[in-house]
């Protein structure tokens, strides 16, 4: 799960949302990244006792979180974070294998490797 993008990860792209999160945990992060076994205790507490637990969000609930979000983010507070640009690092190699692959083609055809 992404914790770290949260809202747009997960709200924003699934139109989920986690419901009664409890409070003294906000904001909603990795269980990993708690700490301290009462804050891990009272987390799952609220999962076993069914209040905190996930709910799909209405299309206007979900139109009003979004505008809020773009409202926060406009007045400064960093709500959908930016992702990292992936490099493409296949290209390379896959141009090697093609270009290899025709010289061992081209060397086949004039042996005479008609088969």
């Amino acid at each position: 799960m992404n914790y770290t993008n949260y809202e747009q990860a997960i709200v924003k792209c699934h139109g989920m949302e986690l419901k009664s999160w409890p409070f003294k945990l906000l904001p909603i992060w990795n269980p990993s990244c708690i700490g301290g076994h009462k804050s891990v205790q009272l987390l799952l507490d609220t999962l076993i006792k069914g209040t905190c637990k996930w709910m799909k969000l209405t299309e206007e609930e979900l139109a009003d979180r979004i505008t809020s979000n773009h409202a926060r983010e406009a007045a400064g507070e960093t709500i959908y974070k930016p992702q990292k640009k992936r490099v493409q690092k296949a290209a390379e190699k896959s141009t090697a294998i093609i270009e290899s692959s025709e010289k061992s083609n081209k060397s086949n055809k004039s042996e005479g490797g008609d088969e």
